[in-house]
């Protein structure tokens, strides 16, 4: 199987004690390449270090003795599920994840990697704030305050977890129109995890979250001949810049309630 980067293959053999096992195996070519393996190894390490059975395990990457311009990822082959689970359990196991997680960062919003969407680097150099690591990826004066700025404001704080990608039954956002889950999933994982205040603003969030975190921007860059994507950017950009015109204005003197919250992706 391929992909537009990478080279991807299941293994089949068996272990010394006679067991069978599978694994997956992707192969990127460059210096590039390992970066991008280099990436995806630690993502989902980080990830199985928290909740084993969420990702595959990861076994092993590196780079090939007989031609050392290719480079490869190993981990666990899982078999794809093509039902779509419960909403329920599906969104209450995810927010579990995503807690969990949130107690095993520290404290600051980034990654220790350099990570990869397709082959397009993604900055995830350490801040102190959620608003500081957005303007690293995206640098918006108006909107990305606005927006972002009032989850740590006053007495409230956010905690960093896991956020990830490609999130779909069998590929560990619920977001993006192109994966199966529909608005009942929405519905079904702010009553496990309850959306940060403010509230109002959630879908704007969300919004943002898509235009600057994965679909929007990055797939424009990665597939520069294809219209469709580069126009959605610009569509949803002046959506969210004719809302918010003013940017950050300081809140009234109404109280919020002092929860320590985590904003996530999903």
């Amino acid at each position: 199987m391929a992909r537009v980067w990478t080279q991807t293959a299941g293994i089949s053999t068996t272990l010394p004690d006679g067991t069978p096992k599978s694994y997956f195996l992707k192969v990127v070519a460059g210096a590039l390449g390992l970066g991008m393996v280099e990436g995806e190894y630690e993502s989902i390490a980080a990830i199985h270090a928290v909740k084993r059975g969420f990702c595959p395990k990861p076994q092993a990457l590196g780079t090939f003795k007989t031609n050392p311009d290719l480079h490869f990822l190993l981990t666990d082959f899982l078999e794809m599920e093509q039902e779509i689970p419960e909403n329920h359990a599906f969104t209450a196991m995810l927010a579990d994840f995503h807690l969990a997680s949130a107690m095993s960062l520290n404290g600051k919003f980034g990654f220790h990697c350099t990570t990869y969407n397709g082959n397009l680097a993604q900055d995830n150099t350490w801040t102190d704030t959620w608003e500081e690591y957005y303007k690293n990826n995206i640098l918006v004066e108006k909107v990305i305050p606005r927006l972002l700025r009032p989850l740590e404001t006053g007495p409230i704080t956010l905690q960093p977890c896991l956020i990830h990608g490609d999130l779909s039954y069998g590929i560990p956002i619920m977001r993006p129109a192109g994966v199966q889950f529909g608005r009942k999933y929405l519905n079904a994982y702010p009553e496990k995890f309850r959306q940060s205040e403010p509230t109002e603003d959630a879908e704007d969030r969300l919004a943002l979250y898509a235009l600057c975190v994965r679909s929007r921007i990055h797939d424009s860059a990665l597939y520069p001949m294809n219209a469709g994507f580069r126009n959605l950017v610009i569509e949803q950009m002046k959506l969210l810049v004719e809302k918010y015109p003013n940017g950050y204005e300081e809140p009234n003197t109404k109280s919020r309630t002092a929860d320590r919250k985590v904003e996530t992706t999903s």
